[in-house]
């Protein structure tokens, strides 16, 4: 039996689908872009989420679990999650998601 040392319950990722729905016109939230290239999703005066520019791939991911001695993440997406989305299009994006994240996982040498 192998013993996992320090493992990460609280890591985000963010699906090619779960972006671009956020950002589509029929999106329930507004969007912007800053100077810096990050984006920031709004929901009235409030910031729901900001979508990092340098998203790494899964080699990149396990090079920074390496380097901050991180054994095993945990990938979810982030807030505001799929729920203000009509329940149609939130079952359908949970899904897509839900197969982006397997896939990114699958390349993440059993730690992701």
């Amino acid at each position: 039996m192998s013993v996992l040392g320090c493992i990460d319950v609280h890591a985000h990722h963010y699906p090619r689908s779960y972006v671009d729905a956020c950002l589509a016109p029929t999106s329930p939230y507004a969007s912007s872009q800053l100077a810096t290239g990050r984006v920031v999703v709004r929901d009235g005066d409030g910031i729901v989420l900001t979508i990092p520019t340098d998203l790494p791939d899964p080699a990149g991911r396990l090079e920074l679990m390496t380097a901050a001695g991180i054994d095993l993440q945990l990938l979810s997406i982030p807030s505001p999650s799929v729920y203000a989305f009509s329940a149609t299009d939130a079952v359908a994006l949970a899904r897509a998601c839900n197969e982006e994240l397997v896939a990114y996982a699958e390349r993440g040498e059993d730690r992701l």
